[in-house]
Parts: structure tokens; sequence; C-alpha cells
């Protein structure tokens, strides 16, 4: 459901434009042993890592240029949320949370789920287009604090409860 083979497809068409890439894969499934040899097939395992579990998810964030979330099936995506918390520009696919996060083009990327093609299209626009990156980066960034940081939903729930209060008379 994670379909990082769909990543891997668009990687090998993203390294036939380009050879400056490297991307990482976090976490650890039963299908690892296939992605790494789905890699080796077409031919771009010098330019993928596959790291397994880790603990220090932010120390990736931090050396990262572009998140991509290629889930099929996912409610609020908190790797998402990281993400854009660390003011990365996101390509995400179209599906539950993330359409609710995420306004096309305005503060991240959102493609077809299984969509290869389009996937390694958004990845090149980011690449080639920083000034996008950056703006979308921002974007994401500024719509994280405004509405998922603790301050902002405490700040809002005080709000609600005041106008429960009120409401009722007290």
């Amino acid at each position: 459901r994670k379909r990082v083979d769909v990543l891997l497809e668009a990687v090998a068409g993203v390294m036939k434009a380009r050879k400056d890439i490297h991307v990482i894969i976090l976490g650890h499934g039963d299908m690892m042993n296939d992605l790494r040899d789905m890699a080796a097939d077409l031919k771009i395992q010098n330019y993928v890592s596959f790291r397994g579990m880790v603990s220090n998810i932010l120390d990736y964030l931090h050396i990262t240029d572009i998140f991509v979330f290629t889930s099929e099936i996912e409610g609020m995506p908190n790797s998402l949320l990281e993400a854009m918390a660390c003011g990365l520009p996101v390509i995400a696919t179209r599906i539950g949370g993330v359409v609710d996060i995420i306004k096309d083009s305005e503060n991240g990327i959102i493609v077809t789920p299984g969509n290869a093609e389009e996937l390694k299209e958004a990845i090149l626009m980011l690449i080639e287009n920083t000034g996008f990156a950056e703006t979308i980066a921002e974007n994401a960034y500024k719509k994280i604090k405004e509405n998922y940081y603790i301050g902002s939903v405490a700040d809002k729930y005080i709000q609600l409860y005041q106008r429960v209060l009120d409401e009722v008379g007290l």
C-alpha cells in the first residue's frame, strides 16, 4: 500500500533526464528484497538507498530536498506533516487526509496514486524549478504552523470552548 514500486519506476524515468539525484527510502516491510531487486532491474540501485527502520527521521528530513509520499491508502499521514513542518516541498498521492492538507501546486503537488509517469513529472518539476519548489515549501510550512502546531490547535480549542460557554450563558 505504500507503493514504493511506483516511486522506483518514477525515479528510473527521472534518471533518463538527470543523474544528480539520490533517493533514500526509510522503513521496512515484506517487500524490501523485491524493491531492492526492482531497483537493480531498473538499473537505479546506485541512486537508491534502503535504510530500513530508523529512529532519527528528522535527521533524514533535514538532508532531503524533496519529500515524496506514494501511499495508496492512508488517513492523516504523520510523515507528510513532519516533512511539511521541516519546510520541504512535498509530492503526495490524492488520497484520504492528504487532500485535506495539500492544495495542489500551492503547498505541495498532488499526483494520482499508482501513476509513475505523473510522479516522475512532479519530481522533475520540483528539481528543475527551484523557485517553485521553495514557494511550495514555504507554503507547506505555513500551513502546518497555522493549522497543526500545538499552539495553533490549542488556541482554536480555547476559541471553540469560549463560543460554547457564551452560547449557554456562562
